[in-house]
């Protein structure tokens, strides 16, 4: 073959290339409108659905090492070690209320288990060594702000996953001003005829440090239009995030959410990740569960009532249950309780010297008396 052929030849594959991405992300006018009036009304329903739930979760995060990792003098790669193992028990009725027991399996941590709770009328968190039966109490907050967050911090990664693009939902891809541009095509996804969305938008809010966000996600109709996997990046960040979730059959009519993945990848780099988090869901149930299970009394702690109006602190106990039982508060008193007993076993000792050294004079001024003459 001359040269000039296989210039031509190389010309034709590269242009066919080019024509076959073009009409892969060409924009579908009828899947725009499908998606656009079918999928709000989708999205609210998951996002229903799975923030009443409760059930136990594994989450495991690897960092990898960047080269990779060489093989010994055996020739075996080295598995990684996890960077952070964990265990969640979660029972939740967002945006109510919610609560989750924390349990590390991984040191330094795993001796303890944590618990963030709250509900509409406080929030607290409680701390136990692990095997034992009694809690105790971190902090109790009147407006559980903070124990709100942590709960938040804690579902979302994996309860968010049928409608979120890495703790951002999907619908802020999808609507609003701030949307610059929207793409609509089929793909396929484990043979289930699919939706893939290519989106750009900038800032939701003004003044906002970032410059929006680019990406993409794929939706399943056939499956309540759960997110499949999804590609994000927050402009100007280097990186950008990878996600797939995968579901093992149904739990009342919708997917069964079984194992979440996410890759923090370089952004010119989709083959080695920097650090990959799976999220192993070992049970799921949809409940609605009472206020009752959200409270200090589900614990086995004395309930509280609400602090009077204009007042932040403790609150008083429910009538008829002993102040404090079984309850240990972190508070200063234990310093200057601690402080005060310090200065008063100093006192003691300085005492008991300075007696001593009486004594012992008296005892050698009796010593060279008229006796002694």
């Amino acid at each position: 073959m001359s040269r000039t052929a296989h210039i031509k030849g190389r010309v034709l594959v590269a242009a066919l290339s080019l024509w076959s991405c073009a009409g892969a992300r060409a924009d579908d006018p009828a899947l725009r409108q499908r998606v656009l009036a079918e999928y709000p009304r989708k999205f609210a329903e998951l996002q229903s659905r799975y923030e009443h739930s409760t059930g136990k979760v594994l989450e495991r995060i690897v960092r990898h090492v960047m080269p990779p990792v060489r093989p010994d003098q055996k020739g075996r790669i080295p598995k990684l070690k996890p960077l952070r193992e964990r265990e969640y028990e979660f029972l939740c009725s967002r945006p109510e209320r919610a609560r989750v027991l924390l349990r590390y399996l991984s040191a330094p941590k795993r001796v303890l288990e944590y618990v963030a709770c709250f509900n509409e009328r406080y929030g607290y968190m409680l701390t136990r060594f692990v095997g034992r039966p009694e809690y105790a109490v971190s902090s109790i907050d009147q407006d559980g702000v903070a124990e709100r967050n942590a709960c938040e911090i804690y579902l979302n990664p994996f309860l968010g996953a049928p409608y979120q693009l890495s703790l951002l939902p999907t619908m802020q891809f999808l609507e609003g001003k701030h949307v610059r541009s929207l793409e609509f095509s089929k793909v396929d996804r484990n043979g289930k005829p699919c939706i893939k969305v290519v989106f750009d938008a900038g800032p939701v809010f003004e003044g906002n440090q970032t410059d929006g966000h680019e990406g993409w996600f794929i939706l399943s109709p056939d499956e309540r239009w759960v997110v499949r996997e999804y590609m994000i990046r927050q402009r100007p960040a280097p990186g950008k995030a990878h996600g797939t979730i995968d579901y093992e059959g149904e739990l009342e009519g919708y997917p069964l959410l079984k194992r979440i993945k996410q890759e923090s990848l370089p952004l010119n780099n989709d083959a080695n990740p920097v650090q990959t988090t799976t999220f192993e869901v070992r049970e799921l149930h949809f409940v609605q569960a009472p206020e009752s299970d959200f409270t200090l009394a589900a614990f086995g702690l004395p309930e509280l009532l609400d602090p009077p109006a204009g007042e932040t602190g403790r609150a008083a106990p429910a009538p008829g249950a002993t102040p404090n039982a079984g309850v240990r508060r972190s508070s200063n008193a234990g310093v200057w309780y601690l402080a005060l007993g310090c200065a008063t076993l100093a006192a003691a000792i300085a005492l008991k010297l300075a007696s001593s050294r009486v004594a012992a004079r008296r005892a050698g001024a009796a010593t060279e008396g008229p006796g002694s003459q």
